[in-house]
């Protein structure tokens, strides 16, 4: 292989790698922040259900 292929096999390869890690963080937050909500609502959801049978005894 010549220096410019090489050279050339090198930017592309970094640049796939960056983007695809890119995306992989990304994911990795939004999937967090996602769990987080789901949690919030499962707790609230859990606290109206409590709610509404302590208020039919």
């Amino acid at each position: 292989m010549e220096l410019n292929e090489i050279i050339s096999l090198l930017t592309n390869t970094s640049v796939t790698i960056i983007v695809i890690a890119f995306f992989m963080y990304r994911e990795l937050k939004f999937s967090a922040t996602l769990q987080n909500t789901l949690q919030a609502l499962v707790d609230t959801v859990c606290e109206l259900k409590n709610s509404i049978e302590r208020s039919k005894d």
